[in-house]
């Protein structure tokens, strides 16, 4: 029987979920989105590849500031979704994008939680692109204006 993409990342992000069952999580992790009120590019492989003025800030202890895209902003033709998918026990599962155009890849660089956790609701299906080393390797830069 072949499974489609979705179900595929379905079970994939089950199993890593499984994975943390038993993990405690710090009650004292701190978690802070904001609405970001200036214009926020993304440049990829000579390409902006998303521009809004309506990101969000995802700011996450121990982690680099992460821009949350809407959809509507993003350049739809470079992005090709995957079955990758990572679990955050403090945001939930998260599906993954390539982008791709005729001279580049970079495999799994974009990301979205399409069912964050209630707390996080306001990131569903906003997409989110490394921007700290990992984003230099895959040529991602982010401008801000």
């Amino acid at each position: 029987m072949k499974i489609n993409l979705e179900e595929s990342w379905k079970i994939n992000a089950k199993n890593i979920e499984y994975k943390f069952k038993d993990f405690k999580k710090n009650p004292f992790y701190k978690i802070r989105i904001e609405s970001v009120n200036k214009l926020i590019k993304v440049k990829w492989s000579n390409h902006i590849i998303a521009e809004s003025g309506q990101c969000i800030a995802l700011h996450e202890e121990s982690h680099t500031k992460v821009y949350y895209f809407p959809q509507d902003s993003i350049e739809k033709e470079y992005f090709f979704r995957t079955d990758f998918a990572t679990h955050c026990p403090y945001k939930g599962n998260a599906a993954y994008w390539t982008l791709s155009d005729t001279n580049s890849n970079a495999e799994n660089s974009v990301w979205s939680y399409p069912s964050p956790y209630e707390n996080l609701i306001k990131i569903k299906d906003y997409f989110a692109f490394y921007s700290d080393e990992i984003g230099k390797n895959y040529g991602i830069k982010i401008i801000e204006k």
